[in-house]
């Protein structure tokens, strides 16, 4: 069974590979494609209008505390081999 995980993973690296060859190459065009205004790309348009927020300091509470059950995998029984104890 190992022996079929590994060939899965085996036969899936070209494919991976091969999707980000691709994706990187989407990205990648003539440096003068698109039209630009005067001033260069987006020459004319102001500029967009962003909000802004100022961040305080303030203590937070890292811990948290959830119920649950906790099951074991396996089990082992352990037993003595001698008498006396």
């Amino acid at each position: 069974m190992a022996d079929q995980h590994f060939s899965a993973a085996a036969a899936a690296r070209p494919a991976v590979a091969a999707v980000a060859l691709a994706l990187m190459l989407a990205g990648c065009g003539p440096s003068g494609s698109g039209p630009t205004g005067p001033g260069g790309p987006g020459g004319g348009m102001p500029p967009p209008s962003v909000g802004v927020l100022t961040v305080q300091p303030q203590s937070l509470n890292l811990s948290t505390e959830l119920p649950g059950r906790l099951e074991p995998v396996r089990t082992a029984q352990v037993r003595a081999r001698v008498t006396g104890w």
